[in-house]
């Protein structure tokens, strides 16, 4: 089910996955004309008939026209990157390393097999099979992405990633770059529900579920409605995302999340519409007795 749903997202564009057999590079012998001295002379030139991209088995690179490489691949059936179709049997084909490891705005799948892919132009650390680019999958781990990107497991078909444009596709998982949701801002900004996958999250941004979901000592303010305030943010909150922000535990905005020790400690009469405003009612007892 998965690989045919993967397989729908591809371009209609892209050339057809096609297997040539077991030995299409195969070579071929002709004769070609020389100059020796003053004397023309005859040899025979063997010549080997290279793959074009997305066409198999191959063994090795060095069976690839160009630049392409050869994707050794040990599924029946599975994507490969840029072409249409599925793979036969256990064939190896001939792929462009560009597809996968370059950075790109919007989701891409290229298949479970996406780690295998190499760019031989990166350097450094990311010349190494398995440096996957931003917003490209699918990934297995972070150590399969590019520096500086975490792979993001998706859970779901339809997720949203942060930094990447359109949808994850089945259990597709993705390279992303963490810092979207970790450094501090000073405007509010939504990451989506699994953004506490992504490191701890930075100053006003979200979503947040607890306050050891932010970063330092910073607190998830609880949203429970558009149009709040957020201490230190700027722009007001937008459904019931909750933000990550430094917190003036006394002001009376964040009475929600105050414990019972705050409350006694916070605790204002002259403050009880306040209170009420933000959805905190008064117990009516003057007692501050905390377990």
């Amino acid at each position: 089910m998965k690989l045919a749903i993967l397989a729908s997202a591809l371009v209609a564009t892209q050339a057809a996955t096609t297997w040539k057999g077991w030995s299409p590079s195969m070579s071929r012998t002709v004769w070609r004309r020389y100059r020796s001295g003053r004397r023309w002379r005859w040899r025979r030139v063997t010549i080997k008939t290279l793959l074009n991209k997305c066409e198999g088995d191959c063994d090795a690179d060095r069976d690839c026209k160009g630049t392409l490489k050869c994707l050794q691949s040990s599924d029946h059936k599975s994507i490969l990157s840029d072409c249409n179709g599925l793979t036969h049997s256990v064939a190896d084909y001939c792929y462009d390393p560009k597809a996968i490891t370059t950075d790109k705005a919007k989701l891409g799948e290229h298949g479970w097999s996406a780690h295998q892919f190499q760019n031989t132009k990166a350097k450094g650390s990311n010349a190494r099979i398995g440096k996957i680019g931003l917003c490209q999958g699918d990934c297995d781990g972070d150590s399969q992405c590019r520096t500086g990107l975490k792979c993001y497991q998706s859970s779901t078909n339809g997720d949203t990633l942060t930094g990447c444009a359109g949808k994850t596709v089945g259990a597709h998982d993705y390279c992303y770059d963490p810092t979207f949701v970790t450094t501090n801002s000073k405007t509010l900004e939504n990451h989506g529900n699994n953004a506490h996958q992504m490191g701890l999250i930075g100053m006003c941004k979200g979503d947040c579920d607890k306050d050891s979901q932010c970063a330092g000592d910073m607190k998830c303010y609880h949203s429970h409605k558009s149009g709040n305030i957020v201490t230190g943010c700027e722009s007001k909150t937008t459904g019931r995302t909750d933000y990550c922000y430094q917190a003036n535990r006394a002001n009376p905005v964040h009475c929600h999340d105050w414990n019972c020790a705050e409350w006694c400690k916070y605790f204002d009469d002259t403050l009880v519409a306040t209170y009420a405003k933000e959805g905190c009612a008064d117990d009516g007892s003057d007692a501050c007795a905390c377990p």
